[in-house]
């Protein structure tokens, strides 16, 4: 007894539709999860019963953070926030003249790595 067209047909329909169904399902699970996901509150990598200790005084390191993006007032400059751009444009423009990299280094708050850049040119 063979198989006749009516049941390949069926066949074939039961295998597109469980395709089709799993393919709606992983579209609707994806969609639940990132928005899951967006809305979870961030917790500690590590859980942890001990409590958070600081380092001693004398171990603190003076940090700078700088923002390196335009500021949005520049004509109201704060303690924290340099203009990285005038900063180079001015140790160029001492490098041009005949300063050396020390005194340059002494006058403006530059990195090496951004002296070693200008000097590269």
């Amino acid at each position: 007894m063979g198989i006749s067209n009516n049941q390949l047909i069926d066949i074939a329909l039961n295998v597109a539709g469980s395709l089709a169904a799993g393919g709606l399902w992983l579209v609707i699970f994806s969609a639940l999860r990132k928005r899951r996901d967006t809305e979870s509150v961030p917790r500690p990598a590590v859980n942890s019963s001990r409590p958070i200790t600081t380092p001693p005084k004398g171990d603190q390191r003076q940090a700078e953070f700088v923002n390196l993006r335009h500021s949005p007032d520049a004509s109201k400059p704060s303690a924290f926030t340099r203009n990285r751009a005038e900063v180079i444009r001015i140790a160029r423009e001492m490098l041009e003249s005949g300063s050396t990299a020390d005194k340059v280094k002494e006058l403006l708050p530059i990195s090496e790595g951004e002296l070693a850049m200008l000097i590269g040119r």
